[in-house]
Parts: C-alpha cells; sequence; structure tokens
C-alpha cells in the first residue's frame, strides 16, 4: 500500500511541477527624481545650468530610457527653460542624469515653478513630481561687518 501511495504522489507532484509554464515577465521599474522640492536660483540677466538625477530601483544590463514631460500647472514660461524630454539610465547603474537650463527671462520677483513629471508607461512606477522653485538670484557683493565692542557690550 505504502508504494502505491508514494507512487500517486510522485505521479501527481511531477504532473504539477511540468504542467505549468514560466511565462516571461516583464521586468518592473521604479523611478523617481532625486527630490519632490528643488530650489533653482537664476542669475540676473543670465542663465543657470545643471543636471538633476533620477534613481531606478534596479540595475539592468541595458540602458532604459523613460519619458518626461512638464506639468500644466508649472507657471515658468516655455521660454526660460530647455530641459530634455527623455532620460536614459545606463546599463548596470541606477542613476540618469536630466540636463536642465533656466535663464532670467519672464521670472516674476515671487518666482515660478516649473514641474517634472515622467509620462506612464508600462511596468514602470513613478515617485512623486519634481518642482523646481526657480527664483531670480542678485549677484550682489557680500559685505561682512565686524564689530568690536569695548569693556560695555550691553551698552551698545
Amino acid at each position: 500500500m505504502k508504494k502505491i501511495t508514494y507512487l500517486i504522489i510522485f505521479i501527481f507532484s511531477s504532473f504539477i511541477l511540468n504542467s505549468c509554464e514560466e511565462e516571461a515577465r516583464e521586468p518592473i521599474h521604479f523611478i523617481s527624481f532625486e527630490a519632490a522640492d528643488f530650489n533653482f536660483g537664476v542669475e540676473l540677466e543670465g542663465g543657470t545650468s545643471l543636471e538633476l538625477k533620477v534613481f531606478s530601483a534596479n540595475l539592468s544590463s541595458s540602458d532604459r530610457t523613460f519619458e518626461i514631460s512638464i506639468a500644466t500647472s508649472s507657471t515658468l514660461h516655455a521660454a526660460s527653460y530647455s530641459v530634455a524630454t527623455v532620460v536614459t539610465i545606463p546599463a548596470n547603474k541606477n542613476v540618469g542624469l536630466i540636463p536642465i537650463t533656466i535663464s532670467d527671462t519672464n521670472i516674476s520677483e515671487g518666482g515660478e515653478t516649473l514641474i517634472l513629471q515622467f509620462v506612464s508607461s508600462k511596468g514602470v512606477y513613478t515617485g512623486e513630481d519634481m518642482i523646481l522653485n526657480v527664483k531670480q538670484v542678485c549677484p550682489f557683493n557680500e559685505l561682512e561687518l565686524n564689530i568690536t565692542f569695548d569693556d560695555w557690550a550691553e551698552e551698545t
């Protein structure tokens, strides 16, 4: 009786293990900007350029490219900035760079916002949008004030 029971278990387990084929799965990607808020200073009558980082939660043996868009709620005038519309994360890395240049064109005294977001795509999960708080920076010389007190500093 034991031999028949073992034979049935063997046949049943062989059927279960061999009857299901593994499905090829698309890799799942999680990407996010380096920060949700970023203060971006622009010199008067000039511009500022830098590269913002995008992070991926996993490594891949091939380059990965993700699309970036500008949110319609951004207040920075389109003539004031240049931003790449895609970011590539190189193979075997988890950081990509987005070049961005902003000039002082059409920036109000209170500042403007530029909101970057990832374009939705299958198998890609994203972090928060990045809000660039853009303000003009005054290029005035710094002033250092040194005060030397006498023995009665509290009377100053």
